[in-house]
């Protein structure tokens, strides 16, 4: 049975940080539902981008996905601390389902607690945030993937791949884009 992922747009997100994922985990052959958090289907990016989600959260919501990825962007500080969303990264955390959150997105599962046990790395303009944090881009700390921005979308999505589908797909992947 193929890994399903669910990658939540709100209004603000970094496209790098989540089309990055969505292409690569496509060419991983991991499904991939875009939902948005908005309320409604179409959400618009950071950079004025507009993209049709495949769903909404509410929709998705009770569903059990094998990883749960979250873009950064100005975007996150609107939905930090919104409840569905906290709802939803701790079910999947507690299923020792991947958590994945780029650039400032990694706040969602600080705020919920998870820096505390968990090592993770961020954007620079919210690490003063962090309690446990690493210089490197992409960090992966038990179920919960962590990277610092746009530039590393790529190695970020790489790293998911290799957590939900081994390092051979991942390779293959990184290889077929000439990563």
């Amino acid at each position: 049975m193929p890994k399903k992922s669910l990658v939540l747009l709100h209004s603000g997100f970094e496209e790098l940080e989540a089309i990055a994922p969505i292409d690569l985990l496509r060419r991983a052959g991991i499904a991939v539902i875009t939902a948005s958090v908005d309320g409604k289907v179409t959400v618009t990016s950071k950079g004025g981008i507009s993209i049709q989600a495949d769903s909404k959260l509410e929709a998705e919501k009770d569903t059990l996905f094998d990883a749960i990825i979250l873009p950064g962007g100005p975007g996150i500080f609107n939905i930090r601390n919104n409840i569905e969303i906290e709802s939803l990264i701790l079910r999947h955390y507690n299923e020792s389902k991947c958590i994945a959150c780029i650039c400032a997105s990694p706040l969602i599962p600080l705020d919920l607690g998870l820096n505390q046990s968990h090592t993770m790395t961020c954007h620079p303009s919210v690490a003063h945030e962090f309690k446990k944090l690493d210089s490197k881009n992409v960090v992966l700390d038990a179920n919960i993937i962590t990277s610092k921005g746009a530039g590393t979308a790529l190695e970020f999505a790489s790293t998911i791949i290799q957590y939900l589908s081994g390092s051979e797909v991942a390779q293959k992947v990184s290889e077929s884009i000439c990563l």
